[in-house]
């Protein structure tokens, strides 16, 4: 079988994504305004739930959310109320320094990682032959998906598809920082770029102009998804509003868990 060969175009693409991540490092800043974003030709979109939208992903479908089971205690891996769970102040548990939003995300994370697990248990999330595989921080060892400075950020959970069909990639992640709705992080964008680039590097996926990478974004007790594509030059974000978590959001986690288990979707050999 001949070997093929990387094309000009693609190549291009290789090297607009990386010298993007290379910009967005030198301004030396952890939170970007539309003006800074629009500098760095970054187009930012709303994102909906709703596949007849014109807001709607181009490379990630949700999965139908009555197919999902009711997010409750047993599904949840137990009850989360947000800060009215909090201990309070002059109990045995209290530690006024566990509430960064490190710890913040940990925890919801946790309980969005328990509800995921219970939908896959009870064999949701098979409509089709798309079947994502759990894949770690470690699985992608070169990509640098982790920052242990302050703010930090990294990955709770990644997943990918085998195979040379599907370059996509999705990734429950956090951030030790709270943006405001109109900004976006560092520490979203630098991973999903390097996440882009990681799966443009591998030989299987050489037929392929567009890596899309999806981001269910935890940020102290607020969330976000977000689609990442790279496309003519530009870096498209489309991203959700915000989820509120402060006091539980069960509505939310089933959200969530929609996009997670949702089906790699979109022609990514040719661009757009």
């Amino acid at each position: 079988m001949p070997r093929i060969v990387e094309s000009p175009a693609r190549r291009e693409v290789r090297a607009g994504i990386r010298k993007l991540a290379l910009d967005i490092n030198a301004l030396g800043v952890n939170e970007l305004d539309l003006q800074q974003l629009k500098s760095l030709n970054i187009r930012v979109d709303s994102l909906s739930l709703d596949e007849g939208s014109p807001h709607a992903a181009a490379f990630f479908a949700p999965f139908p959310a009555d197919q999902l089971p009711e997010v409750d205690e047993d599904t949840l891996g137990g009850v989360f109320n947000g800060i009215d769970d909090d201990p309070k102040p002059g109990s045995f548990f209290y530690d006024p320094d566990f509430y960064r939003p490190y710890d913040r995300a940990h925890i919801t994370g946790g309980h969005l990682r328990s509800y995921i697990q219970s939908c896959c248990s009870f064999h949701y999330g098979q409509k089709t032959d798309i079947k994502w595989a759990a894949k770690c921080a470690a699985d992608y060892p070169s990509a640098g998906l982790c920052r242990h400075e302050q703010p930090s950020y990294g990955s709770f959970a990644l997943a990918d598809l085998e195979g040379s069909t599907y370059p996509h990639v999705k990734a429950i992640t956090f951030n030790n920082l709270v943006p405001t709705k109109s900004t976006l992080l560092a520490g979203e964008l630098l991973p999903a770029l390097r996440l882009m680039l990681w799966q443009l590097r591998r030989s299987r996926f050489i037929r392929h102009a567009v890596s899309p990478v999806l981001f269910i974004s935890l940020l102290g007790l607020k969330a976000r998804v977000m689609e990442f594509y790279f496309s003519n030059g530009t870096l498209v974000v489309r991203h959700t509003k915000m989820f509120d978590f402060t006091h539980g959001n069960d509505e939310a986690f089933k959200t969530l868990a929609q996009w997670y288990l949702g089906d790699a979707i979109g022609d990514t050999t040719a661009g757009i």
